[in-house]
């Protein structure tokens, strides 16, 4: 495990569940879940099937603590008996994201998509400006002839 990191979830029922999270490599399956996680998730545009692919490969940097050691919940029958409930299960999804993938925090992401909001609206605004202009010169140019 790279990075091991051990981490605290209550449960539904109020049990507290430790967790130890790692660090997902890079050529091994971080790049492709950081790309395709959060887009494989949308509603009605998504594609589920690849976003559980993509969640079972994460999993398996999720391990729990037994009596002889570490456990990786690397199979979907581990991660049902580790991961008692959904709510359990979305918070440990949502730790390994952002203990991985850092940007994925819904503030930040707020953040940077209303910085790209207020930059791409002059860009839009002079991009129709020139081609409003150009629209014009042509008009004005067939009208000459």
């Amino acid at each position: 495990m790279i990075e091991p990191k051990e981490i605290t979830i209550v449960d539904s029922k109020g049990i507290e569940r430790k967790y130890i999270i790692s660090r997902i490599p890079y050529a091994s399956g971080g790049r492709e879940i950081c790309s395709q996680f959060i887009p494989t998730s949308i509603p009605k545009l998504g594609n589920y099937q690849l976003n559980h692919e993509l969640f079972l490969k994460m999993m398996k940097y999720v391990s729990v603590v037994t009596d002889n050691g570490q456990l990786p919940l690397s199979t979907s029958a581990l991660i049902d008996n580790h991961v008692p409930d959904v709510k359990t299960g979305l918070l440990l999804e949502k730790e390994m994201l952002e203990y991985n993938f850092g940007f994925f925090d819904l503030g930040k992401i707020s953040a940077i998509l209303e910085t790209l909001g207020k930059n791409a609206k002059p860009l839009i605004t002079k991009i129709l400006t020139q081609l409003q202009g150009f629209s014009f010169q042509k008009d004005e140019q067939a009208s000459e002839n």
